[in-house]
């Protein structure tokens, strides 16, 4: 568990001297951005994003889009792209993100 805290904190440590300019001159240097770490279940929509997106709504139809299955989709993008190959975009929406 130990290790993993001295990785997360390395790599905030490598965030900061990656930002331009190096790093602050003096304490109060108001160009450098402190990084802080958020852990999972203490985060606060309010403190990160403004009002108008807390109360935002999803599009009827990027939300009637979202709930199609994958074959569905990959139907309809090769009804619009009839040069595309279903086996490659059932690929593409079968890979994992990092």
């Amino acid at each position: 568990m130990a290790a993993t805290e001295d990785k997360k904190k390395k790599s905030i440590q490598e965030i900061c001297s990656l930002s331009p300019g190096g790093p602050p001159r003096s304490s109060n240097d108001r160009s450098r951005q402190d990084v802080e770490l958020i852990e999972q279940g203490t985060f606060e929509p309010t403190e990160h994003f403004y009002p108008r997106v807390l109360n935002a709504q999803i599009h009827p139809l990027v939300r009637s889009f979202l709930s199609l299955g994958n074959n569905r989709i990959i139907k309809r993008y090769c009804h619009l792209h009839p040069e595309a190959n279903p086996a490659a975009v059932a690929k593409v929406l079968k890979a994992s993100t990092r």
